[in-house]
């Protein structure tokens, strides 16, 4: 049994250390970070281990985030930089109505107006992994919107963050994305100001 524990510990040290942030989100990251009036959330569905390491890999970067927990205090102070949650802190994932309403128990208690929501629902999980089959990358994007608006009861803008083409998982086509993205944000940034 403890080789099987070990051997799932390694793999998961393995995937994490090689599952980084990509360079590229450091510019708009860090833009986000000094926004007065926005709160800022990463959510993912991911191992527990994750958390930590995006958490760290933020720091690195100069960008303060903190771990929301399941059972942790609400945390006042929106200008904390970055929001972590996580289903495997929080225990439901991020389909779950669960997952957004204990989100919204912890955060700062700002009403809010406008959510800006970019994910990939699963749609960029390698070719043939059934997580990413089509159908089911649909039925989760309805769900998490569904639970987001209802939840927190404001207008949602959804910028799907969908690799598609023969680059798929080339460095190059994922630049290219996030450069397309940090676009949206910056113009979402400037008309909430």
């Amino acid at each position: 049994m403890t080789e099987m524990v070990s051997a799932a510990s390694r793999f998961v040290a393995l995937y994490l250390a090689s599952s980084g942030i990509d360079p590229h989100w450091r510019p708009i990251l860090a833009r986000m970070s000094e926004q007065t009036g926005v709160i800022r959330v990463i959510a993912t569905d991911h191992y527990a281990e994750a958390t930590r390491m995006i958490v760290g890999y933020l720091d690195a970067w100069g960008i303060p985030a903190r771990q929301i927990r399941k059972d942790g205090e609400s945390l006042p102070d929106p200008a904390a930089g970055f929001f972590v949650a996580n289903s495997a802190d929080l225990g439901v994932w991020k389909e779950d109505r669960r997952f957004w309403e204990t989100l919204k128990s912890r955060l700062p208690s700002v009403p809010a107006r406008r959510i800006l929501l970019i994910d990939d629902f699963g749609f960029n999980e390698a070719p043939g992994d059934s997580y990413g089959a089509h159908a089911q990358v649909t039925t989760r994007r309805e769900k998490v919107i569904a639970n987001i608006d209802q939840t927190f009861q404001a207008a949602v803008d959804v910028v799907p963050f969908e690799l598609h083409g023969p680059h798929w998982g080339s460095e190059e086509a994922g630049a290219a994305l996030i450069d397309e993205t940090a676009v949206v944000i910056g113009a979402f940034l400037e008309r909430r100001a």
